[in-house]
């Protein structure tokens, strides 16, 4: 068998470079000069609260510094954000969303 040819079918190599991540910079959004408006509103259940007329936010339209008391519902193309009565909805200077009492960031 020392004679007889190898061939490989399947070859797999992984490789590791320990690095920094990169920095985050905060999201500067020069283009909007007044808050959004909600696109509509539909009758939403809040199972301690009841039936309410919630509007209804677009993700994208939602600009670093945005606050709302809820309720609210917040869309983007892979998910729906809910926003309860009582709590508030605040965007960082990341554009992440912060939901709670007050809103921390």
């Amino acid at each position: 068998l020392r004679s007889t040819p190898v061939e490989f079918v399947n070859f797999h190599l992984s490789a590791y470079k320990p690095s920094s991540p990169p920095p985050i910079q905060p999201l500067t959004d020069n283009r909007r000069t007044k808050p959004p408006t909600p696109k509509s509103s539909r009758r939403a259940h809040f199972d301690s609260d009841g039936w309410h007329l919630t509007p209804i936010y677009e993700r994208d339209d939602l600009s670093p510094g945005f606050e709302r008391n809820g309720p609210a519902i917040v869309e983007e193309l892979t998910t729906t954000t809910l926003v309860p009565p009582g709590m508030q909805l605040v965007v960082d200077e990341y554009g992440s969303l912060h939901i709670g009492e007050g809103a921390q960031r």
